[in-house]
């Protein structure tokens, strides 16, 4: 049954919990488009953590020598790759197309401000290194060497959770968000409406997006690195791995 909701059908249970409309009510233009507004501005703050579901992996061939490659959209130019992500976890460079059997490579990431430490910068080579840089509204991932012409790159990482353009739209997201995303939405409308919700909803918002954020991050967990060298036969505490 949840699988067949609109959108409306979260922004009508969110404004029935803040007291704005009743069973069977309809909702007025100007106030759903609102809903609309703050229901995208939710999902957009709930894709930075443990709380987004969307993955990101997108690729990207050099045609030439490049020093670093862009993500995201300038206005309506694109960059190297359109789509912009939120985080980033894993980059693999790849020798040749990322649809062939090729090999690949993970690169350990870095901050920007490294890249811009190293002496010499405009050598290509086999990549060994990436450093990001987190600018807006193209993200900038560098690479030390360059990637020289017919190299690849996966990124990986996790992505914006996709807007609702319109309040007809079906509902989008996993069926266990729709409790979380109603009662976060309520939490948002309420000032706006003069509405004090109870500690009860706002214990129960809390209670939604807590199992959601739980399995979110036991989903992602990864085991550490071991960045100790050679092998005493101890264990790292902060890895599990034997050093």
């Amino acid at each position: 049954m949840i699988s067949s909701l609109t959108c409306y059908d979260i922004i009508h249970k969110a404004l029935r919990v803040t007291g704005v409309v009743g069973l069977g009510d309809a909702v007025d233009p100007l106030v759903s488009q609102e809903a609309l507004m703050l229901l995208n501005g939710l999902r957009a703050e709930w894709s930075l953590n443990v709380k987004n579901y969307k993955k990101y992996e997108q690729t990207y061939t050099a045609t030439g020598n490049e020093q670093f490659i862009t993500l995201g959209m300038n206005g309506l130019v694109p960059g190297d790759i359109p789509v912009r992500p939120n985080d980033i976890t894993n980059i693999t460079i790849i020798n040749g197309t990322p649809n062939a059997a090729n090999n690949n490579w993970a690169l350990p990431i870095f901050p920007y401000a490294d890249y811009r430490n190293i002496t010499v910068q405009n050598i290509y080579a086999v990549p060994q290194a990436a450093y990001i840089d987190n600018e807006y509204p193209l993200m900038n991932i560098y690479l030390y060497p360059g990637m020289s012409s017919g190299w690849s790159i996966r990124v990986i990482g996790s992505s914006y959770m996709t807007d609702y353009e319109n309040i007809s739209d079906p509902f989008i997201d996993p069926p266990e968000y729709f409790t979380a995303l109603y009662l976060g939405l309520a939490l948002k409308l309420a000032p706006l409406y003069g509405s004090q919700l109870s500690e009860g909803v706002v214990q129960q918002a809390a209670s939604a997006i807590k199992h959601i954020k739980h399995h979110m991050l036991i989903t992602r967990l990864g085991v550490l690195p071991n960045n100790l060298n050679g092998h005493s036969g101890a264990i790292n505490f902060m890895s599990g791995m034997v050093v």
